[in-house]
């Protein structure tokens, strides 16, 4: 039931951020547009992909098997890589590339 409460969430603060659209500042001169952002890891996108799913750092770690101080870094690591600073913008840019 929690689950379920999560995604609705998710879905509804990803309606009301899709108007305030998050994009990563234009690269620099020289540099093709599809390097601004960096390859996130295969663990990376886990934490990612649970972040847009709506769970708590503390479920992503139990899912994950690592500790919760592991998951904020992967996060940190994420965040600085696809230009965000929250996991809202985060799930968000996920959707967004999702489409």
């Amino acid at each position: 039931m929690r689950v379920a409460v999560l995604e609705r969430y998710v879905e509804e603060l990803t309606k009301v951020l899709a108007d305030h659209a998050i994009t990563p500042p234009p690269p620099p001169p020289g540099l093709r547009a599809d390097a601004r952002v960096e390859v996130l890891s295969e663990r990376e996108q886990e934490v990612l992909t649970l972040v847009a799913k709506g769970l708590p750092n503390a479920r992503i770690a139990s899912e994950l098997y690592v500790g919760v101080d592991t998951v904020k870094t992967h996060l940190q690591r994420v965040y600085r890589k696809i230009g965000v600073h929250n996991r809202a913008q985060a799930a968000v840019w996920y959707f967004s590339q999702a489409a």
